[in-house]
């Protein structure tokens, strides 16, 4: 992925969704798993690579990280969440 924009990134994400049959999935327990992912990426492996003193592995959680957040948010979209003004409204508050 050479030269990569978070909009390419997040449409190669919802490709993997939709691929998957995850993009329209939206319960309690398919938010939940996704909390849960967010939480192993950017908390623990973000704490184990603290631990380590490695930039590279900090770096990867936060990809990670990333990518499953916008699979959450495409999720919240495609059940009629107005994701985009969540976003700009977090944005202006910022």
């Amino acid at each position: 992925m050479k030269n990569s924009s978070i909009a390419e990134f997040q449409a190669k994400q919802d490709l993997f969704n939709e691929l998957a049959g995850k993009a329209d999935k939206y319960s309690y327990d398919d938010l939940f798993n996704q909390y849960l992912l967010i939480v192993e990426e950017g908390y623990h492996e973000g704490k184990e690579a603290f631990e380590q003193d490695n930039a590279v592995k900090l770096l990867d959680s936060f990809v990670d990280t990333l990518f499953v957040v916008l699979g959450a948010l495409q999720k919240m979209k495609n059940a009629g969440f107005d994701v985009e003004g969540a976003m700009q409204q977090v944005a202006d508050d910022n």
